[in-house]
């Protein structure tokens, strides 16, 4: 591992300064005591939160690791646990974009479309994050974007009076869960046991036969975990798609093509190819861990009057919540539980002789972000063969240690033979002494070196 001081904030720490003023720096954000409410506490999470970028040299390997066979995503699903409960996560959209089309031209070209108008575009100026935070075995997902207009010179484009902070009013979580604990039929009998909670279109629809459920399983868990996917996997599948865009290019143009979006105007999709293919072995298995609910953001996109009245199963909010979500996520639910999965394995730390005691004052926004000693970690993934054993960070032995958390991980237990026998998920837990200082520490995943 080398450690070095970062020279500047990162996104989160700059999103910590923008909430300050969310009048001025949240899009869509409408000011109620509501709104700023959760704008303070959101604060005081993320100032919380452990940060992780992800290098650009890595995103190739995440994005092979994020199109393993359908059998083989199951077990990264149940493995993918945050090592931290809340957690902020960063990297280069465009990078994964290029990534994922260089896969595509190699693997399968006809997939190529699917992240071509995406890559084009996105700036490269444009920044994404994931506020990640989890809570016994479900994880939730909420994505960030700051959008500028600047030009490569610094001047300002003209199309934003300042940059904007946007988020989605979705959450999408996902459940670290076995098919033994929780598998497709087991949610369609929740989803029945629950049919109070749906809109009012949807429970007439549902009531007059025109559904019978299954989407509302299947539709999140092809549009936020990516079609790409399983059209990669499923040629029946593939077949299907030129004729439901051409028949939903107008319905959906600009915005583009949402998986089930005629789920909310017809009666065809629990008939549809795409369906089928969706609620059958593995691939069921996928969308029945993936479900999406209000974030924080629903809380200031809404007036006031709106959450008095509790109108969150009203069917146009509903159904604008999760078209805007899609466009947030838009199939990157996949390389998330590939990032995690990966840093859950075993990984080499190289720990450093000498630390730096240079404290850095970050200002953006005219903000003083806060925080007590702020360092920077690479982390080497995927682990080469054969781990080598250093000493770690954060073992606790040594010299006295500052306040800070100690990672989560999967405990391995081996028979004889070295073959695992069981798995333990051991907790993320705060260690050290606090009359020492604090400490938070920004990871950064890379690429191992000869990978």
């Amino acid at each position: 591992m080398t450690e070095q001081t970062i020279d500047k904030p990162m996104m989160a720490s700059e999103l910590i300064a923008a909430l300050s003023n969310p009048k001025r720096n949240l899009g869509e954000f409408i000011s109620h005591k509501y709104a700023h409410g959760m704008v303070q506490n959101l604060r005081v999470q993320l100032v919380q939160s452990k940060k992780f970028v992800i290098d650009d040299s890595l995103l190739y390997n995440l994005v092979q690791a994020s199109m393993v066979k359908p059998e083989a995503f199951k077990k990264a699903i149940e493995l993918a646990k945050p090592p931290f409960p809340n957690m902020f996560i960063e990297f280069n959209e465009k990078s994964l974009f290029r990534a994922y089309k260089k896969f595509y031209a190699t693997q399968y070209p006809a997939l190529i479309p699917f992240i071509d108008q995406r890559y084009l575009n996105t700036s490269e100026k444009t920044r994404k994050g994931y506020h990640v935070t989890s809570h016994d075995d479900t994880t939730e997902f909420t994505p960030w974007y700051l959008l500028t207009d600047k030009n490569d010179d610094g001047t300002r484009a003209g199309q934003l009076s300042h940059d904007k902070w946007f988020t989605s009013p979705k959450s999408v979580c996902v459940m670290n869960a076995s098919d033994k604990e929780l598998d497709f039929e087991k949610r369609v009998k929740k989803f029945k046991n629950n049919l109070d909670k749906l809109t009012p279109l949807y429970k007439y629809r549902y009531e007059q036969g025109h559904v019978n459920g299954t989407d509302m399983i299947t539709i999140p868990g092809i549009s936020f975990f990516g079609e790409d996917y399983f059209h990669y996997y499923s040629e029946r599948f593939a077949k299907g798609i030129e004729q439901r865009s051409k028949d939903l290019a107008l319905i959906m143009s600009p915005r583009g093509f949402i998986y089930g979006r005629h789920s909310l105007v017809g009666r065809g999709y629990n008939k549809s190819i795409c369906h089928r293919v969706a609620s059958q072995g593995d691939f069921a298995s996928i969308c029945s861990k993936l479900w999406y609910t209000n974030s924080y953001g629903m809380q200031w996109s809404v007036s006031e009057e709106f959450l008095k009245a509790n109108k969150e199963r009203d069917d146009k909010v509903e159904r604008d919540g999760f078209n805007l979500a899609y466009q947030f996520f838009n199939g990157e639910i996949k390389f998330l539980i590939a990032a995690l999965a990966m840093f859950n394995f075993d990984h080499i730390v190289y720990k450093k002789k000498t630390r730096g005691t240079t404290k850095l004052q970050h200002i953006s926004r005219g903000q003083r972000i806060p925080f007590n000693e702020y360092s920077l970690m690479t982390i080497e993934l995927p682990k080469p063969r054969g781990v080598q054993k250093y000493e770690r960070e954060f073992t606790g032995h040594g010299s006295p240690k500052c306040e800070h958390w100690r990672c989560g991980h999967w405990r391995r237990y081996r028979d004889r033979f070295g073959n695992v026998t069981k798995r333990t998920w051991i907790k993320a837990k705060k260690v050290g002494n606090k009359a020492y200082g604090t400490k938070q520490t920004e990871y950064k995943l890379n690429k191992a070196q000869g990978e």
